[in-house]
């Protein structure tokens, strides 16, 4: 028998992606997929496993990363081609974070190009666009029509990427197909995977479906004067199973040899347009429902109509779109219902995160209510001076989530919690933080991190006793349990406890009563123990927001002795997805350290964010670093701090995805552009607690 042919699918959890695996495994194919999660969800793997009765092998890695790729094609070293989808795809969000997009996308095809290289993997189908053909001149568009001027910073990305294609494999073994596919719609036949948007979608056919389950009051129509029949634009939509089994034909033309020339480009479209109007109207004919919607005015940069002309698809890779506008709509449909209906079957599974209002927990709520519309999220908060609910204005309203406020400190309370909703799992973050703080009053964080986390384990040994099958408790710990390092040397997992103040001694504490559950009563936990965090929604009495706000006001930035102490910093969304890594599929019992692999000495890192606000306040170079004042030490200073996340990388597959000078420019943007947050927050008790912990040192 011959052994099947191994294809590396880059993000292959996502929408086009999963259905292009289950293709590729449906024909005979070994797949392995690499892919971040930042826009797909971790459920659609078991979904892909049910369709195909094969389990793809996961790699959760960003692209970005060179030498995680590099390991990955290491590991499996049978690879020989890839299909490449990875990459950043909203339109908006790329005209608002334009380096991000270029980023992203293109360091990882350049990545992906350099590895297959030096693997001699001489194989890949490049996932294109439309977009690349702007506006066009004449219908339908060939292959040989110009390509215009890109209408965003993502359309640009796919054009640059096919000339870097274009280019590289004219001077190197590589051989590669990009298709230009104009708009996937629709779902697998199954039901079981289809387009899943985070948030309100920004694509037709999820928001006609979103409206027919009664998620929207009605469908926005952008436009109703365009030089059209029924005055509506004009799109050419695809099922997003024949988009798939193009991708396939690419690929076997390749690996067959078939194609003469080291790079070719396709169409993938039906050749047919049809109307924003028309495909309303396709929806209700197979829903039988009436579709409320509005009228509203163009949208900048929506192009009037566009199709395809798929004749060299049809010729050369013998490929034919087969379904229909009305097979599209029926697929999405039934898609549509079977997310409403898991979500009301698996309603069941409740997590309760704590301290999920606060700059960790938030990150880590969103990711949940987002990725997980089976899970529904409780949200307990006490809302302390760290605890904002405008943290997550985005997603408070979403059908998934439950703000609970309340005390982890009130025994009788956490009972009747765990009582009224029986939870299936526990992500406790819920902690009094801030070492200055603990020194002034270790009592309260004795009493919360403490007495708090053991008043959770209670509840859950309690109502878990007879059934521990499927649940999990994760506390989320601190690096500065450890104490201090020297010069050299990282934190592991088997280092010592070594707490050096009352914060670090109350976690410490914490960490020893969940382990000890686990050995005592059998409990299904697991421990992380994170580096100093960065990132938006921090509150503004820690380093980074606070030297951030001072500057911005041409206030003193307080620098404790000499600036020499030095931490390791983990942009916050990192953690976030380590966490959620480590929810699902860490082992029982174990403990992850999670690091960023940056280290940096305090004052070092003031003057690099003080290089950065003058750059962008355009303030002349070296006025904000005249701000900084050099402060009396703190008592129980730890020196350094940095983490070795090993046993994640190497167990798990998760390693930060952003350079850290790219996270801390983002994070200066984001409190640049929410001032009404940041104003909010620094209030009059915050003010008073500022002037306490800082004049007169």
């Amino acid at each position: 028998m011959q052994e099947a042919k191994t294809i590396l699918v880059t993000g292959g959890v996502g929408y086009i992606g999963s259905h292009t695996v289950v293709a590729l495994q449906q024909q005979g194919f070994d797949v392995v997929i690499a892919d971040n999660l930042c826009n797909s969800h971790a459920f659609i793997l078991q979904r892909i496993a049910q369709i195909s009765g094969i389990a793809p092998r996961f790699y959760n890695i960003n692209l970005c990363n060179e030498q995680a790729l590099r390991d990955l094609f290491l590991k499996e070293s049978g690879i020989q081609a890839s299909i490449h989808f990875a990459a950043l795809k909203a339109v908006g969000e790329s005209v608002e974070n334009p380096l991000h997009y270029y980023r992203n996308n293109l360091d990882s095809l350049m990545n992906l190009i350099k590895i297959q290289d030096e693997m001699k993997v001489n194989c890949l189908v490049f996932s294109s666009s439309c977009t690349v053909y702007g506006e066009p001149d004449a219908l339908p568009v060939t292959e040989q029509s110009p390509i215009k001027a890109a209408m965003s910073p993502y359309g640009n990305t796919k054009q640059i990427g096919e000339e870097i294609l274009s280019d590289h494999t004219r001077i190197s073994n590589l051989k590669a197909i990009a298709l230009r596919y104009f708009n996937p719609v629709g779902a697998h036949a199954s039901g079981l995977i289809g387009e899943l948007p985070n948030g309100k979608p920004n694509n037709l056919v999820p928001f006609i479906t979103q409206t027919g389950i009664g998620k929207h009051e009605a469908l926005t129509i952008f436009g109703d004067n365009y030089n059209t029949p029924d005055g509506t634009c004009i799109r050419d939509y695809i099922h997003v199973e024949d988009v798939a089994d193009a991708h396939v034909a690419a690929l076997k033309r390749l690996m067959n040899g078939d194609a003469h020339q080291s790079f070719e480009v396709f169409n993938i479209g039906t050749g047919r347009g049809y109307s924003v109007l028309e495909a309303v109207q396709a929806f209700e004919k197979v829903s039988g429902l009436k579709l409320p919607y509005k009228m509203s005015n163009r949208r900048e940069g929506d192009i009037e109509k566009v199709y395809a002309d798929t004749t060299k698809s049809n010729t050369v890779l013998g490929w034919y779109a087969k379904k229909d506008i009305d097979m599209m709509m029926a697929s999405a449909w039934t898609w549509e219902k079977n997310l409403a209906q898991n979500s009301i079957n698996m309603e069941k599974k409740k997590i309760l995160i704590t301290g999920g209002a606060g700059f960790i927990g938030s990150h880590v709520v969103r990711r949940f209510v987002k990725n997980y519309p089976n899970y529904h999220i409780y949200n307990l908060d006490k809302l302390t001076y760290a605890g904002n609910l405008m943290n997550l204005r985005d997603i408070e309203n979403s059908p998934n989530y439950t703000f609970v406020k309340g005390d982890i400190v009130d025994e009788a309370f956490i009972t009747e919690l765990f009582s009224m909703h029986q939870f299936d799992g526990v992500v406790h973050l819920a902690a009094e933080s801030h070492v200055d703080r603990s020194i002034a009053n270790p009592n309260e964080f004795i009493k919360t991190n403490v007495l708090g986390t053991a008043n959770l384990l209670n509840a859950a040994r309690r109502f878990w006793q007879d059934n521990m099958e499927g649940k999990r408790f994760y506390h989320i710990s601190t690096d500065e349990v450890y104490g201090s390092l020297g010069e050299t040397g990282f934190f592991t997992e088997e280092t010592k406890y070594d707490p050096r103040s009352p914060y670090s001694a109350s976690k410490a504490s914490s960490d020893h009563l969940v382990r000890a559950y686990h050995h005592t009563y059998h409990m299904p936990v697991v421990v992380s123990n994170c580096s100093n965090n960065y990132g938006s929604f921090h509150f503004p009495e820690k380093l980074i927001p606070l030297a951030i706000n001072n500057i911005k006001h041409m206030r003193p930035i307080p620098v404790y002795g000499k600036g020499d102490n030095v931490r390791d910093w983990l942009f916050v969304e990192d953690h976030a997805s380590a966490i959620d890594l480590i929810f699902h599929q860490g082992r029982s019992g174990e403990t992850y350290n999670i690091g960023g692999a940056n280290e940096w000495k305090n004052l070092d890192l003031i003057k690099k964010l003080c290089f950065i606000m003058d750059e962008k306040l355009q303030r002349e170079p070296g006025t904000s670093e005249k701000l900084i004042t050099f402060v009396k030490d703190r008592a129980g200073h730890d020196q350094r701090y940095a983490i070795d996340f090993s046993k994640l990388k190497n167990e798990l597959g998760w390693e930060p995805s952003l350079q850290f000078e790219e996270g801390l420019s983002k994070t200066v943007d984001w409190y640049l552009s929410n001032e009404e947050w940041l104003n909010a927050v620094t209030s009059g008790g915050y003010q008073h607690y500022y002037e306490e912990q800082y004049s007169g040192r």
